[in-house]
């Protein structure tokens, strides 16, 4: 039975849940991959995207009552951790006094790789390593260990700063000993060619190049990790959706590993997604850092908080008031302008959009709810214990209108792993209810007209809330 006008605007007004039960996911599981950095690099600009897309979806996922994991799946195993291993042992930094020990792990690698383009004796060092590694060596489990602890601790800093959380942090290295179960699984349907000495899957009637697993000096490759990680995950949750969020140019990464999946006929390989966005277009500013042309996002929260502090400069606060506004904002600021973008597309990236608080940004929506709770705190005495729909005019059915739309939207972002679905409604909600109080219709009329305006305002303030969470922003 549809809904009345009337019973819409009493659960939101009441705070409740826009979705009549049971709720669209219920009794479904939903898998998200996001972030995954390598570890020993420090975390860029370039994550951000797949950050914050995929903590706006978890969040997305689990309001429309789907069992969700999210999943951060690490860069920590391979050839290159030989290298760093080798220049760790032959110039034995001291971690505990450097305020960067990441970075300084991070050129390490950078100065040994330097030197093995003509050192084959610090080559030979590198496969030692690494070997020693695979074979279990305790010292080189423990290296292994402590490169990848730290950066853990400097990558949950960061995620800390951008209220980002995971269910579950894996790695490339928990695989390690499964990867002959997926050569083995593929072996059995007939599906390993070798190629040059090593172990490609050949995908010549999908039109893709082939999949090489094994190269001919042994070395086990991404794809086939993935392979193993993929078949683990179906394994322990059953999912109705696994989705993958990653940028455009790994497509071809993906259209292999599903295309193996699928040649291998396990059927919930049609259940893999691959949630593709496009790249961050930095301007001239975008400056050299330590770890080379990438702009870290240490360096990117730092500074764009600092800049959302300068213009709180005017405002009566206390410092310390001043100083976690400026972080909300800030952070505010960057989450909404890369959900904004739909993400198939490339992402323009400068300061001065994103702080705009005039223009469709994150501190313009935030603004507005401040706004709209400051107004409702302040005339609380005048707002009556229920609202009647029927004393609203046309202005206030539009907006009551644009909040209904809030539970299609959701439906449809997550259907289409699409958070720019919700960045956009919210600046339409947000835009629609600047222009209804700057016509100061509030209070005309009779007391109970009013009344029922200032319920109405307490459902966008509630909707504009559930909105922000979902996509990662803080309520000023």
């Amino acid at each position: 039975m549809k809904e009345t006008a009337q019973e819409f605007l009493d659960r939101i007004v009441e705070g409740r849940d826009p979705f009549v039960s049971p709720l669209p996911g219920h009794g479904k599981t939903v898998l998200v991959e996001f972030s995954s950095p390598d570890v020993a690099k420090h975390l860029a600009v370039h994550h951000l995207r797949s950050t914050a897309i995929g903590h706006s979806l978890v969040r997305i996922f689990q309001y429309l009552g789907y069992r969700t994991i999210g999943i951060n799946f690490l860069g920590d195993w391979g050839q290159s951790l030989g290298q760093l291993m080798a220049a760790y042992r032959r110039w034995t930094p001291n971690l505990a006094e450097t305020e960067d020990p990441l970075g300084k792990l991070h050129s390490l690698y950078v100065r040994y790789s330097l030197i093995t383009t003509s050192d084959t004796q610090a080559i030979a060092e590198a496969r030692e390593c690494f070997q020693s590694l695979k074979n279990g060596d305790d010292e080189a489990r423990g290296l292994w260990h402590l490169i990848r602890q730290t950066s853990l601790s400097d990558f949950q800093r960061i995620y800390d700063s951008l209220g980002v959380s995971f269910d579950e942090i894996s790695g490339e290295s928990e695989y390690q000993s499964r990867y002959k179960q997926v050569l083995r699984i593929l072996e059995e349907k007939w599906l390993l060619d070798e190629k040059g000495g090593g172990v490609v899957v050949k995908l010549e009637r999908e039109g893709l190049p082939p999949c090489l697993l094994k190269k001919d000096d042994g070395t086990v490759l991404h794809p086939t990790w993935d392979l193993a990680a993929a078949i683990d995950r179906w394994d322990r949750f059953r999912f109705d959706r696994c989705l993958y969020v990653a940028e455009s140019h790994q497509a071809l990464h993906f259209e292999q590993l599903f295309a193996v999946l699928k040649r291998a006929k396990l059927g919930w390989a049609e259940r893999l997604e691959h949630v593709e966005y496009g790249q961050i277009l930095l301007d001239e500013k975008g400056s050299r850092t330590l770890d080379g042309n990438r702009l870290l996002m240490k360096e990117v929260i730092q500074e764009i908080a600092e800049r959302a502090g300068e213009q709180l400069k005017s405002q009566d606060l206390k410092e310390s008031e001043r100083i976690e506004l400026s972080r909300k904002i800030g952070v505010g600021a960057l989450l909404f302008h890369a959900l904004q973008t739909p993400r198939q597309e490339d992402m323009s990236f400068n300061y001065d959009e994103m702080l705009d608080a005039q223009g469709s940004t994150g501190p313009y929506v935030q603004n507005i709810y401040g706004h709209v709770a400051s107004l409702l705190e302040e005339k609380s005495e005048r707002i009556g214990p229920s609202a009647d729909a029927s004393l609203l005019g046309e202005e206030e059915k539009s907006l009551l209108h644009l909040l209904s739309r809030f539970a299609q939207t959701l439906e449809d972002a997550a259907r289409l792993a699409e958070p720019s679905l919700v960045s956009r409604h919210i600046l339409q909600l947000a835009e629609a209810t600047s222009a209804y109080l700057k016509r100061d219709l509030l209070f005309e009329g009779e007391p109970q007209r009013a009344s029922a305006r200032l319920k109405l305002l307490e459902g966008v303030r509630n909707i504009l809330a559930k909105e922000l969470y979902l996509l990662g922003l803080e309520l000023p």
